[in-house]
């Protein structure tokens, strides 16, 4: 134990002084001030919606044009206006959206119709609300729920085709007179919800985590396997391997390196949050959705730097095994090309299954949650949606531990035969 601690020590005192730690967490900690100052900036200029800018007059045959140019957006909507608030809305909106079926639905079957949207993402449902209480022009809302972020309804076109209709119908009941054009001024009051706990905010935060364990496998196993080749480069590897077994000397490097990403992980991850505390306006919307850290709890914060440690103690052992490969330190960089291929494809992977392209309980759903190379990158969506209970966690984190620990046993063994390899000029058998 005294001499693991021994490695554990002084390859933690190396990693710390290295420049490369500290110029890396001052790149990403400017970056996320740059990315919270934006809606910050937007709120003092008074755009701090986050929709963007839009042409004030927005006609019917333009709206129709931009739905024909969309592409896959075919799909199922239900329409509920209980108090027939906007009359003929399912015929306004299908006039700006030719590619949607409306069936005109009811609030007694809205659990039902949430569920159609949670499992196909081509379902979407808009509801008319009554006119809140206490505003000053009395009139309806618009709720519109959709599966996630990347499936459903556009939340401007509907907007739009519903206010137009809205105004029509208080017009010509009225007549057109002055004291009503206020109405051409306004927009119906619209909230986008979503059947799935993620949304906006859940998909920034999950992609921010990804690529952060993205990087902490990457640059961290790149340094173990770079300090391997070092030092049997050096013949220290002689040294190290008489006055420590290889296991420990492993282990000691690869805590090591896991305490500075678990460190640099919650720095960047701390100075993300407080960034987004102080800086981002409270009411601050991405296409519809009001951005929060509501998602974020301690139980969740737990299990992603679980995965977090497994999935990086996976691909160290692998990066590891690449370092004790090599005779020469330059040689490893390209002996680690087919660990980062495989870590980019698990990335990827990872990334479209959390997405939305794939179902969670269909076969690459499932093979994304618990292939070990793959979980890593996958269980932070689905822990910030809510998809991943203790039990389907815990059997991802023990495939990883298996997976890591075979892995490092073989890494081992390897490591302590490649001692010799081009020091002593030893002639060596095939088995050796």
């Amino acid at each position: 134990m005294r001499q693991l601690l021994t490695i554990f020590g002084f390859s933690l005192r190396r990693g710390l002084r290295k420049q490369s730690f500290w110029l890396s967490n001052v790149i990403m900690m400017v970056l996320i001030l740059i990315l919270c100052l934006i809606p910050f900036l937007q709120n003092l200029r008074g755009q701090g919606s986050g929709e963007g800018s839009r042409p004030e007059s927005v006609t019917a045959e333009d709206l129709m044009e931009a739905e024909r140019q969309a592409v896959n957006r075919v799909g199922t909507c239900y329409y509920i206006d209980e108090l027939g608030q906007i009359p003929e809305g399912i015929s306004a909106l299908s006039r700006v959206m030719p590619s949607y079926t409306f069936i005109q639905g009811s609030a007694g079957n809205l659990e039902l119709y949430k569920s159609k949207a949670a499992d196909d993402g081509s379902v979407s449902i808009i509801i008319v609300t009554a006119p809140e209480s206490g505003s000053t022009l009395s009139v309806p809302g618009i709720t519109i729920i959709n599966r996630d972020i990347f499936n459903g309804m556009d939340e401007s076109t509907i907007k739009d085709a519903l206010s137009r209709q809205y105004i029509s119908h208080v017009m010509g009941r009225y007549g057109a007179k002055s004291d009503l054009t206020q109405l051409l001024e306004i927009q119906l009051p619209t909230d986008v919800e979503l059947a799935t706990e993620l949304d906006m905010s859940g998909y920034i935060l999950g992609f921010a985590i990804t690529l952060l364990t993205f990087y902490v496998v990457w640059y961290y196993g790149g340094t173990i396997a770079t300090s391997i080749a070092d030092e049997k480069a050096s013949n220290i590897m002689e040294s190290l391997v008489a006055s420590a077994s290889p296991g420990k000397i492993l282990w000691g490097k690869m805590l090591a390196m896991e305490v500075l990403a678990v460190l640099q992980f919650m720095l960047i991850m701390g100075f993300g949050v407080m960034c987004f505390e102080l800086l981002v306006p409270e009411n601050y919307r991405i296409m519809g959705m009001r951005l929060s850290m509501d998602m974020i709890t301690t139980d969740r914060v737990v299990m992603i730097l679980v995965g977090l440690l497994m999935g990086f103690v996976l691909y160290a052992m692998m990066n590891a095994f690449c370092g004790a490969a090599v005779k020469r330190e330059e040689d490893v960089h390209s002996i680690m090309l087919p660990v980062g291929f495989i870590a980019s494809l698990s990335l990827l992977i990872g990334v479209l299954c959390a997405i939305g392209a794939v179902s969670d309980t269909s076969l690459p759903g499932l093979i994304a949650g618990y292939f070990p190379l793959i979980s890593p990158f996958y269980l932070p969506f689905m822990i910030l949606k809510g998809d991943v209970n203790p039990v389907s966690w815990g059997i991802s984190i023990v495939v990883m531990m298996v997976a890591a620990i075979l892995v490092a046993v073989f890494a081992q063994r390897f490591y302590k035969q490649a001692v010799s390899v081009g020091s002593v000029g030893q002639k060596k058998g095939r088995k050796r």
